[in-house]
């Protein structure tokens, strides 16, 4: 019971931050593009997620499948800042008889987006992740490279590698996401 009232409020500050700093970035884009004239703007993609489990968590889970929701704010002609919250569920594995895996994912993280060439860019990005099974929960830091592609401002194709550290252990997967770009 307590873990549930922890996860309800933790989500629910984590969410109302989140929620804070897009507005924060869509009023401080505004200002700055009216400022520079610039034709960048903001943008949200929406897309699929699809993760493959490496190291210890290929243990105990096969495959993950989830859902994101990025909001990308041009601060420079080459550099975005990126916010972003996912869902992800890893699926159950059976091992010497016995299930593991099973559980659910909610990564929240912020970047830079630096774009090389026309379409292409890289990304860092840091944050922090719970982790959700049978009423229990927990959290770790997180961090993740994505490598991508923008094709026709309008679908974004990325790869990137993103794991979860504490307390000495790591959670990772080799992710890929396909999204739907809508500029703001």
């Amino acid at each position: 019971m307590k873990t549930k009232i922890f996860l309800n409020n933790f989500m629910i500050n984590k969410i109302a931050i989140f929620l804070l700093s897009v507005l924060c970035g869509i009023l401080v884009n505004s200002v700055y593009a009216q400022e520079t004239k610039t034709k960048n703007r903001a943008s949200l993609n929406a897309g699929a997620e699809f993760a493959i489990p490496t190291g210890d968590l290929s243990l105990v889970t096969s495959f993950g499948v989830g859902s994101s929701v990025k909001l990308i704010v041009p601060t420079e002609k080459h550099i975005a800042f990126t916010a972003s919250v996912g869902y992800l569920y890893y699926t159950k594995k059976t091992l010497l008889g016995e299930k593991f895996g099973g559980f659910h994912s909610f990564p929240l993280k912020g970047g830079f987006r630096f774009s090389i060439k026309q379409g292409f860019y890289f990304e860092p990005q840091a944050g922090y992740s719970i982790f959700a099974s049978e009423g229990e929960s927990d959290g770790a830091f997180t961090y993740a490279g994505n490598i991508g592609y923008l094709i026709n401002k309008k679908v974004d194709v990325s790869a990137r590698y993103e794991s979860a550290t504490k307390n000495g252990g790591s959670l990772s997967h080799v992710g890929v996401s396909v999204a739907y770009n809508f500029k703001l």
